[in-house]
């Protein structure tokens, strides 16, 4: 993940991220990786920084979120580098080309329909005729939209030039002999020149009306995301991964794969990927890591068969949701394949109220603080303890395990790796 779009990218405030770490988020609005305007971005000598960033790190495709200046700027970023970028829509403004829907707009559009509703509440017991300037810049999907769903009384669009002619005709003949309140919709980007000056006309030629202005403003960009925003922008999210999966296949680019939390299907489309092109796919790229694992088999053989009790325990921070973690869960895997699998995973005794039995493997969780990860392997036997131990100080670990994966697969014939075989060919 990077941390503050274009302008993060520069400085290289890049992240190595799990599954776990969008987990409990898709209720919440905004972004957590943050956003920032970056004028640095703007220029060649920005992107070149850019894209320096990216081979220091190891990244050779990015997926982008974001509307017409995110859009922009990765076409530019893709003429000058040959950098591969799956766009994703991400603007309440709707004004995207190529798509029906943008991330956000629904929302944003079922914000001000729940604003609107309130303020006809007042507009209806005071007598007033409301003019409500939505978001949108120069598009008026925001306001064309809820001013249907809102039924107002009348809705000015920058698409279409407002002749305050025809708006003074309709409230003279139309609205005020059967209505004594009412709603009019307006476009920011409206070229009539938003709402307050055209409340001002309208209140000037007609001082019978009680005239209000209401700037939604702010509102519209944030809160709980609609449902319809929600199953958007995660069906929007498989079909980046499985967008950058088909261009490599397409064009025999070696792929190194580190996502977990992929579905079945996905799963599919990986190993089928895999007869056309290298693959090296990883839970965890620590090169740490997984020595340890590789060590694991080998002592689980010693230790598993003399009768050892085998126990793993990870610490990780306070903010970690998942418990145990994936790596523990691999150390545990590694172990059993090398006993044949005739181990049991348990992973809380304080139900039970018994001596240890034999082959199992405990795995217990720790979290606190700001621990990046610590993994302890127990082999504890008679009057002896054998204690495995991984701690990672940095994220940037997982970083450099990529990048030696990128290096091992290159040239390698189509085929599916892991990063034992990377070790391996140390």
């Amino acid at each position: 993940g990077i941390y503050d779009g274009y302008e993060g990218l520069i400085e290289g405030n890049i992240v190595r991220m799990h599954s776990h770490d969008v987990s409990n988020i898709i209720q919440r609005g905004g972004t957590i990786l943050k956003t920032a305007r970056s004028e640095e971005f703007r220029t060649p000598e920005g992107r070149t920084k850019a894209y320096e960033k990216m081979q220091e790190v190891g990244i050779d495709a990015l997926v982008v979120i974001g509307g017409d200046g995110t859009f922009s700027g990765a076409r530019l970023f893709c003429q000058e580098h040959n950098v591969h970028i799956v766009g994703i829509p991400g603007t309440i403004d709707n004004d995207l080309y190529g798509t029906d829907y943008t991330i956000g707009y629904d929302t944003a559009v079922n914000t001000v329909v729940d604003a609107v509703d309130k303020i006809r509440d007042t507009a209806s017991a005071h007598n007033r005729l409301f003019f409500i300037e939505v978001m949108g810049r120069d598009a008026g999907f925001i306001a064309l939209r809820s001013a249907v769903a809102t039924g107002a009384e009348a809705v000015l669009v920058p698409e279409i030039e407002t002749d305050l002619n025809d708006l003074d005709r309709y409230l003279e003949h139309d609205y005020k002999p059967h209505k004594s309140s009412g709603i009019v919709i307006v476009a920011e980007g409206d070229k009539s020149g938003g709402a307050y000056t055209i409340a001002d006309r309208i209140a000037k030629k007609h001082p019978e009306y009680d005239v209000r202005v209401t700037v939604l403003g702010h509102i519209q960009r944030g809160g709980s995301p609609s449902a319809f925003d929600r199953v958007t922008a995660s069906t929007l999210g498989v079909a980046a991964v499985d967008a950058l999966l088909e261009y490599s296949e397409k064009h025999l680019i070696p792929v190194v794969l580190c996502t977990t939390g992929l579905t079945e299907a996905q799963l599919i489309k990986v190993k089928a990927a895999s007869e056309k092109v290298a693959i090296l796919k990883s839970a965890n790229m620590s090169l740490g890591i997984n020595t340890l694992l590789k060590l694991l088999k080998d002592a689980a053989k010693v230790f598993g068969t003399a009768g050892y009790d085998i126990e793993v325990v990870e610490q990780h921070h306070r903010l970690k949701k998942d418990a145990p973690s994936g790596t523990a869960l691999a150390l545990a895997d590694s172990i059993n394949e090398a006993l044949d699998n005739q181990y049991e995973y348990v992973y809380d005794r304080s139900s039970r109220s018994e001596q240890r039995p034999d082959k199992e493997i405990g795995i217990s969780a720790v979290r606190g603080g700001t621990i990046v990860g610590v993994h302890d392997v127990i082999f504890a036997g008679t009057d002896e303890v054998i204690t495995f131990n991984h701690t990672a100080y940095s994220k940037s670990v997982f970083a450099k395990g990529a990048i030696e994966a990128g290096k091992f697969l290159a040239g390698k014939p189509a085929g599916m790796y892991d990063m034992a075989d990377v070790i391996d060919a140390k």
